[in-house]
Order: C-alpha cells, then sequence, then structure tokens
C-alpha cells in the first residue's frame, strides 16, 4: 500500500518540496494513436485479411484470459512474468484488454482494464523497487499507465482522470530527474533500448498530462538521438532482433504520439527505418521458422511493435518473416507478443494506408547473400526451401558494449533441416562458445571487435575475409594477424570451407591455435577418422567436420564439458554442458594455418573425398572434393583470396 506521503495530492507535495506541479484539472484524451471517430475503421481492417483475423482472434483470446487478473492485490509478478518485465506486463494487461474492447464493442474489457488502471496506481510506487527494480521496469510501468489512461480514458471520470494523471506525473517526474547513465548524449549510450525506453515513456507521460512541454523536449532529442544511431550505416540494428524490439516498444509509440500532436516525425528523420527488418528476414532459419540467435538475444521473433515499419513502408517480406516464426507455422503465438514485448499488438492493426499481405523472399527475387557494414554476413543456398543452407558470418562493432559477445570470425551454419554450426544464445558469450578460435592459450576479450574487410558473390558461391586482431587480448604476445577467409558453395550440396591464418609476435617459438566448432544439445557426435560427424537432432542429416594444419589432416574431437563453467556479465554463471556441445581441433605452428570443411549430408554416400595441399613458398592451400559423381570442386585459398573451380 502506498505511505501516507505517497498518497498525498501531487499540489500538496510541490508545495511542500519545490517541485514544479501540473494542472491538476483532467485535460482532453489524449488520443495517443487514434480516436474514437477512427474505432469502426479499425474494426474493419482487423477483419479485412486472414492473418489480421487470426491475430484478432488471438487478442481476444489473451484478453479474455485477463479478465481473471486479480487486482487485490495486484500480481506485479507470478505464473505470467517476472519482476524484471512487470512493467511490461502492466502495458500488456492495459493494452490487450482495451484493443479487445475497441475490436468488438464489448465493454466488459474496458471494465477490467480500468479496474487494473487504477490497481496499478493506488498499489504502487514509482521509486519503490519492492515494484520496480529498476529505470527499465518504472519507464516500461510509466508507458502503461500512459496508454492505458489514453485508452480508458471514456471509462474514466473526473476524479479518476486526476487520480492517475497525479500518479503519472510522479513517474514522469522520476524518469525526467534520473541521474543513470541513459540520459547521457553520447552516440553509445543514445543508440541504447534503455535509451529509448526511459524517454519514450517520458514522452508518453508529458503527452497525456499535457503540460510538461520540458518533458516533451527531453524526450524528442533522446528518441531523436536513440533513432539516429541505433543502426549502422546499412540499416543493421547491433543490439539484435529482440533488443530493435524492445527499443521500438519505447521510441515508436511516442514517436507517434508526438507526430499525431504536430510535433515531428522522428522515425522519418531517419532514412534507413524502413530498413531496420531486413536483419530479421536474414536471421530465419529455412526449417522450423527457427530464429538464429546473434549477441544477446533470444531465438523468438520480433515483437509486434516492428510491425509498424513493415506495414508503414508497405513491405511485405518483412511482414512473411514475422508471420513465419510468430504465427500458426511458427512459435503458435498468432501475432501477439511474449512477456518481453510489452505492448505492441495495436500497431499492426493500425499502420500503413492500407491492408498488407505477405510475400516471401523468394518470391521477391532477394537476393541470396547480405553484407552489413558492421560487420554481419548473411548467406543462404535458396529462400524457399526447407532444405536450403544458411551461413552467419560476424566479425564486426557494435554501436554499444551492453549486448556484445566475443564472437569475431564466427561461423553459424545450417543446412538440411539442421542446425550444425550455432550461436547458443544471451548468456554464453564467450568466444569458447562460438566457432572461433583461441590463440596461445587466450581466448577473445570483452569488448571484443572485429571487421570484414571483403566481401563478393559468384556463379558457385560466396567468399568473405574477416579480420580480428583486436579481438585478443596482447598477453601472451601480440596478436597481429587474426583472419578467417570463407567460402561457401551453394549447390549443388552446399558445404563450407574456411582458412584461419594466425600470427603472434612471440618470437621464434609455435603458436598454438585451438579451433572450436559449436552445436546444439539435441546433436549427436561420432567420430569419423580424424574428422567427426555430427549427426542431426532431428533425424534429418549429418555434417562432416574435417580440419587441416597446413596439408595435414588434425584430429577434430569432442571436448568434454562436464562440470565446467564461467562468468558472464560478471555475475552469470554458464554452464556449457546445459547450452552447447564442442568439438576442437588443435595444431602448433610457428604461421599457423588452419583448414576446416563442414560439409552437410544425408547419405554418407554422399560426402566427397578431400585432398588438401599447401604450398609454401605462396602460402596457398588447394583443397580438392571429388564426389562419387565424379564432380571435383577446387577452392584455393591465397593470402587475401579464395577462388573456386569446378570440373563436372
Amino acid at each position: 500500500m502506498k505511505s501516507t506521503l505517497a498518497s498525498l495530492s501531487i499540489a500538496a507535495l510541490s508545495a511542500v518540496a519545490g517541485i514544479p506541479s501540473f494542472a491538476a484539472e483532467p485535460s482532453a484524451h489524449p488520443s495517443f494513436f487514434f480516436t474514437l471517430d477512427d474505432v469502426p475503421a479499425l474494426q474493419q481492417r482487423a477483419d479485412s485479411t486472414e492473418w489480421l483475423r487470426t491475430m484478432k482472434q488471438a487478442v481476444i483470446d489473451q484478453a479474455n484470459y485477463f479478465l481473471d487478473t486479480e487486482t487485490d492485490p495486484y500480481p506485479l509478478s507470478g505464473p505470467d512474468n517476472g519482476k524484471g518485465t512487470a512493467g511490461r506486463f502492466v502495458q500488456r494487461r492495459l493494452g490487450i484488454l482495451s484493443l479487445a474492447g475497441y475490436l468488438t464493442g464489448q465493454e466488459h474489457y474496458f471494465h477490467k482494464g480500468t479496474e487494473i488502471l487504477l490497481a496499478v496506481v493506488r498499489q504502487c510506487e514509482p521509486d519503490n523497487t519492492d515494484h520496480w527494480r529498476t529505470h527499465l521496469q518504472y519507464a516500461d510501468a510509466t508507458q502503461g499507465l500512459a496508454i492505458g489512461y489514453d485508452f480508458l480514458y471514456p471509462y474514466l471520470n473526473d476524479e479518476e482522470r486526476t487520480e492517475v494523471r497525479e500518479e503519472l506525473y510522479q513517474y514522469g517526474h522520476l524518469l525526467y530527474t534520473d541521474g543513470s547513465a541513459w540520459g547521457a548524449p553520447s552516440p553509445g549510450v543514445t543508440s541504447c533500448n534503455h535509451n529509448s525506453v526511459q524517454f519514450g515513456a517520458l514522452g508518453l507521460a508529458a503527452l497525456a498530462l499535457g503540460d510538461q512541454p520540458a518533458w516533451v523536449d527531453r524526450a524528442t532529442e533522446r528518441v531523436r538521438g536513440y533513432y539516429k544511431y541505433f543502426v549502422d550505416p546499412t540499416g543493421y540494428v547491433t543490439e539484435g532482433h529482440h533488443y530493435l524490439s524492445y527499443g521500438q516498444l519505447g521510441a515508436y509509440p511516442f514517436s507517434l504520439a508526438l507526430k499525431r500532436s504536430g510535433g515531428p516525425d522522428l522515425v522519418a528523420e531517419q532514412p534507413l527505418a524502413q530498413n531496420i527488418l531486413d536483419q530479421f528476414v536474414w536471421v530465419l532459419l529455412p526449417f522450423e521458422n527457427r530464429i538464429r540467435t546473434l549477441n544477446d538475444n533470444d531465438p523468438q521473433p520480433v515483437g509486434p511493435i516492428a510491425m509498424a515499419h513493415a506495414l508503414t513502408y508497405r513491405n511485405s517480406v518483412h511482414l512473411w518473416a514475422w508471420w513465419q516464426a510468430i504465427g500458426p507455422d511458427g512459435a503458435g503465438n498468432n501475432g501477439l507478443g511474449r512477456e518481453n514485448d510489452g505492448f505492441g499488438e495495436l500497431f499492426p492493426f493500425l499502420s500503413g494506408d492500407a491492408p498488407l499481405e505477405p510475400l516471401s523472399p523468394g518470391q521477391a527475387n532477394w537476393p541470396l547473400g547480405k553484407r552489413y557494414h558492421s560487420g554481419r554476413v548473411f548467406l543462404r543456398s535458396a529462400w524457399d526451401d526447407p532444405d536450403a543452407a544458411h551461413v552467419v558470418f560476424k566479425s564486426g562493432y557494435d554501436m554499444h558494449q551492453g549486448h556484445n559477445q566475443q564472437d569475431e570470425n564466427a561461423v553459424t551454419f545450417a543446412a538440411l533441416g539442421e542446425d550444425f554450426l550455432t550461436d547458443p544464445g544471451y548468456w554464453p558469450d564467450g568466444s569458447d562458445c562460438h566457432t572461433t578460435l583461441r590463440i596461445n592459450g587466450v581466448e577473445q576479450q570483452i569488448g571484443s571487435v572485429g571487421r570484414v574487410v571483403d566481401y563478393r558473390e559468384d556463379e558457385h558461391g560466396a567468399f568473405v575475409r574477416g579480420q580480428a586482431p583486436e579481438a585478443y587480448p596482447l598477453i601472451p604476445g601480440f596478436i597481429g594477424h587474426a583472419e578467417r577467409k570463407l567460402y561457401f558453395v551453394r549447390g549443388p550440396q552446399p558445404y563450407l570451407i574456411w582458412r584461419d591464418d594466425v600470427g603472434v609476435e612471440v618470437g621464434h617459438k609455435p603458436v598454438e591455435v585451438v579451433s572450436r566448432y559449436v552445436t546444439t544439445l539435441d546433436n549427436t557426435i561420432q567420430q569419423q577418422g580424424k574428422g567427426a560427424i555430427i549427426e542431426g537432432g532431428n533425424g534429418k542429416a549429418s555434417c562432416l567436420i574435417l580440419a587441416y594444419s597446413d596439408d595435414q589432416a588434425i584430429l577434430v574431437s569432442e571436448d568434454d564439458l562436464d562440470g565446467q563453467s564461467y562468468i558472464a556479465n560478471g555475475y552469470k554463471k554458464v554452464v556449457y554442458s546445459e547450452h552447447l556441445k564442442r568439438l576442437s581441433a588443435k595444431t602448433e605452428a610457428y604461421h599457423p594455418r588452419l583448414v576446416s570443411i563442414a560439409f552437410p549430408f544425408k547419405n554418407e554416400s554422399e560426402i566427397p573425398v578431400v585432398a588438401v595441399q599447401y604450398d609454401k613458398s605462396s602460402d596457398t592451400h588447394t583443397c580438392q572434393l571429388t564426389f562419387p559423381s565424379g564432380r571435383i570442386d577446387t577452392i584455393r585459398f591465397a593470402p587475401t583470396q579464395a577462388t573456386f573451380a569446378r570440373i563436372k
């Protein structure tokens, strides 16, 4: 329950503390996103396409579930959500119930929403860490209260409106005066989702109150900065698709409401906003509508808030990828967000000039490869084939280090309906949890960076070259060269081959290089000679892993990870065996040159005969794969290039 001091009116508190006050009398209906006159058009649109009808029913079903929410006391955490997402669940409950009311015209949804809104206002305090753990939680709650006030305005009496407005002022004042790092006007900080969540919520509170121009100015400045810095020059959000959703959850609702109130269009100021969902298309795996996790991301779709961009810019491919991942054939959420996604379900019904239908990248003639400025390269063998191969090469930078991982020159590889070389997701952030190198006993350091220095396509596949010497610490020995050259063969049997070049200034001493190959827990590993076979957990295919030092085959074997762990981010214990399986190949040489091959197959009779030669004078590897059909593929790795030739 609120304390006596907290229950005093804002006017009384202001008189005591000298805090600027607001107009206590209720303002006009904010109408952040639509007016009551727009509701018939909203209802009509919700029935205009099959995917919107499916999503509408999902909204109604969840609203029916939320009708049973207790309010005495209101549960900030419980079976539905944890403490960290308490504010986002205030958004979800108020937003979903109100949206169901507007879509169906049934007022019991509004009445339950009003009951929850007033319960949160009367029972929770913005600066009580038992209620809201950090600035993110009370920012989430602020946005929830502001949206609830807007949506439920017709169902509140004047006294209740004043009560909600007083509470919104307390939350907004806290956000405005918060001394956290997320108010700092620097590109790295500004690019982070924390910034947009905190100040987007401040802006909505200000627009709801209608008399806090300084708050509006601060929110506009910070959210404008977020849109300026959150993408690289080619439109990639380096926080990843998961935090793209959360960042937009803070930025987009305020930006739309600001525009509708006569302010600037912050989204339109960023011309790359129309491209940000390209990356979600690229991380969608060819099978099972699964998502490739990169950086601190979960294997979950972007939230529905992100669809505002797809629909506004009428990008049918973005819509296709999202519906593949979240619809009946994917996660089965049918358009609903998860616990972490807050409330974004309104925007697929609201955004764009007219309803939109999904269109696959294959039908839209998308290319099969994409390079981003920040050092991500995505490669596919096909778009509309569940057996297609999918490759990610990562060597680059992040706009800030909050969600960076130690994964420079790392590779992932999926093919034939199986995930063979994986990124294990959020917590396993170390380089020994990625398909990359340990050099002279050291792993990549926190804050690691790399760069993609070359990428080209040809008729048979794609070549990528990445460098990451700065990813490793200086001790023991200066790592002056850490380069990976990769060639992806698209068909007729897709496979992957790469060479690692390492140079360490340790005098005339051999350098130890350990190449890691990280796979999923569902897969099984079998030894085959000096190589290893990863048997896919879906039972569809396997993958042969081979490694060569100069021209000598070296042992690739599974690591014993039982009982091994490390501390991630200074506090989270990561037990390797709970997240991944790993193979390793080790060599020692004065100038290590290590070739790796990943060849997926459904039948062992498809496996080619592999021969590798190394010419020291030219520092060139010649790798020849002779297939049972008689076809011969030859890949040559020179110091800075790889070439491919085929004899059929």
